[in-house]
């Protein structure tokens, strides 16, 4: 059942080129666009790996795009990249996830560079997405954590607008050195009821702030997710009122910045009703103990789980969000539950 976390534990490939600038030297900054874009692929991808779908991996890769594996073999082409991975015993029955606290894109043009982490979840004969990770605040025994591994290289914008994959160059372990990150300022109009860019992409990062918040133990930033009047519900029924209540009782757990909190990126609906968005998705968060939370691997170099860290809890939160002025969204109404998101009836 390790085979899986071999592909992801990656050489790096030399670097191709240096990070493109404008004529002064400034970062080009990372359009509201390009960053949907990149998130796509980035989520697209961990779905592919988790569903097995060879279809949706195919599409990432250009078709001159290269891989290099831990143990020097280099595959060249999106077939032959595809082939590879789809064919592993593990394709489709891991649960792959990203660490969202940790990624970057810098874009020049029709190019970029990016890096972003990736954690493999062995989930045996379960089905991936459908298995509660956690039971009673422990780590479901049936589960572990085969492969934490980073990703950085180069994606390519095609003539749809879509990025795909040209180098993939990977490593064990966290993004240590990541690019840093550059965003546009959210705004535009809203059309009716219609998901915008800006919505996409806000919303994702208000979801990236609050596991942020949550890993850095950052009182203030995780203020800011959360409306003056918001409500917090807990899976057990515990009702908390108003973002001042709610943000001291997570500054008050004591496992306040000492757990990584993932979402499997798939697992995120939002639907846009005026100014608010009914929204769900999930949450898993790994004990790692007094270890740094921004150098901690979660696996070995044997690709079995780092035995100071455990997934104590897998929940699934459904709300209300607001869009605030500045075009931010914040947490209106969150209601927890445990395990994965009921699947629709």
């Amino acid at each position: 059942m390790r085979a899986l976390a071999l592909i992801f534990a990656l050489t790096l490939l030399p670097a191709c080129q240096g990070k493109k600038t404008t004529e002064d030297n400034t970062a080009i900054p990372l359009s509201l666009d390009d960053e949907l874009g990149f998130r796509q692929l980035r989520q697209n991808f961990h779905q592919a790996m988790t569903t097995g779908d060879a279809d949706l991996l195919r599409d990432l890769w250009t078709d001159d795009a290269v891989l290099a594996t831990g143990t020097g073999e280099v595959l060249v082409g999106g077939d032959a990249i595809t082939a590879f991975l789809a064919s592993n015993p593990e394709f489709g029955r891991n649960l792959v996830v990203t660490r969202e606290s940790s990624w970057a894109a810098a874009v020049q043009d029709d190019v970029a560079q990016y890096g972003f982490e990736t954690i493999s979840i062995d989930v045996g004969d379960d089905v991936p997405g459908t298995t509660p990770l956690s039971i009673g605040g422990a780590q479901n025994p049936d589960v572990e954590i085969v492969a934490h591994t980073n990703s950085t290289g180069m994606v390519v914008r095609g003539e749809d607008g879509r990025w795909k994959f040209q180098e993939l160059n990977g490593a064990s372990g966290p993004l240590l050195s990541p690019l840093e990150p550059r965003e546009a300022t959210i705004g535009g109009a809203v059309v009716g009821n219609t998901l915008t860019i800006g919505d996409e992409v806000g919303f994702r990062r208000m979801r990236e702030t609050f596991h942020l918040a949550n890993l850095m133990g950052d009182r203030d930033l995780m203020r800011t997710v959360w409306a003056d009047d918001s409500l917090f519900v807990t899976g057990g029924g515990t009702r908390f009122e108003g973002g001042d209540t709610i943000t001291e009782f997570f500054a008050n757990r004591p496992a306040f910045g000492k757990q990584l909190v993932v979402t499997p990126e798939s697992s995120q609906t939002l639907t846009i009703v005026g100014d608010t968005a009914e929204y769900a998705f999930e949450c898993i968060a790994i004990d790692i103990g007094d270890n740094d939370p921004m150098t901690i691997d979660l696996c070995t170099a044997g690709g079995t789980q780092n035995p100071n860290v455990e997934i104590v809890f897998h929940s699934h939160s459904q709300g209300i969000a607001q869009r605030v002025a500045e075009g931010r969204w914040i947490f209106k109404e969150f209601h927890g539950g445990l395990g994965p998101l009921p699947t629709p009836q």
